[in-house]
């Protein structure tokens, strides 16, 4: 029986308020020319939908991105250059049973990415890149339960490969670096949030791995990785109830890599 506030309602076959609606397109476009290419793409998504812990709420939300990539290639195929651009709009709109907006969570930011491949060195082959990614988040309203907060990343790569009489050895290392800030209180009196403040992380990630021939058909491998990652603005600054799923968010400004 369902039962909602501690009443019991009457028996149902469907769950209240768990009605969607979502619609969606895509188009893009690539130009192939002697030594790369370079590629546009856009892509909208729309989705309108009912929260079932709180049967009068309704989400109204749309996405927009836009996406470029070039390649380009040099040296008869042994050297390429690879770039990936991309921007993100995101809306996130909370509809009251009046049809009044209770709180609009936004995101907006972009990422890229340059990979280039260098020319064989004998046995040796390999990759490196730079990546780099911009975010802003904000929450208005007074279900709002993070600050508007700011993530910024940039990072630096490298893979090589070595093949030799053994097999075939790899290995890869990344570095980066992460800045994540709060605006804190709007209203200082308000002392939820706190000050604005900002963290900033040192990642470091690298693996290995071998691969050994074992026979026309088997192959024998063995790899080890280590990775850390920053907390995201979630981890570290939120601090209240998150409607849509029924919990009590709280971050620590203090929480390590």
């Amino acid at each position: 029986m369902p039962v909602a506030d501690g009443n019991t309602l009457k028996p149902a076959t469907a769950v209240r308020n768990s009605a969607s609606s979502s619609s969606g397109g895509a188009y893009g476009g690539t130009l192939f020319f002697s030594g790369g290419s370079i590629g546009m793409a856009a892509d909208t998504y729309r989705s309108n939908y009912g929260v079932v812990v709180e049967p009068d709420i309704t989400i109204k939300m749309q996405r927009d991105q836009w996406r470029v990539a070039g390649r380009l290639d040099r040296g008869m195929g042994q050297r390429d250059i690879r770039l990936d651009l991309a921007f993100t709009d995101y809306v996130h709109r909370e509809i009251e049973g009046d049809g009044s907006v209770g709180t609009t969570f936004k995101s907006k930011g972009g990422d890229m990415r340059l990979q280039a491949r260098h020319a064989d060195l004998g046995p040796a082959r390999g990759v490196w890149g730079l990546q780099a990614e911009d975010a802003d988040f904000s929450a208005l309203g007074e279900e709002a339960f993070v600050p508007q907060t700011r993530t910024r990343r940039a990072a630096a790569f490298v893979l090589e490969e070595l093949a030799w009489a053994g097999g075939t050895s790899s290995a890869g290392l990344r570095l980066e670096q992460v800045r994540v800030s709060s605006d804190g209180d709007a209203d200082p009196a308000d002392n939820r949030f706190g000050r604005a403040t900002q963290r900033e992380f040192l990642l470091k990630s690298a693996s290995i791995s071998h691969v050994v021939p074992w026979g026309p058909n088997w192959r024998l491998s063995a790899s080890l990785s280590a990775s850390q990652r920053a907390p995201t603005y979630f981890e570290l600054f939120a601090n209240g109830v998150h409607a849509a799923t029924g919990v009590y968010e709280r971050g620590d400004a203090a929480t390590d890599k």
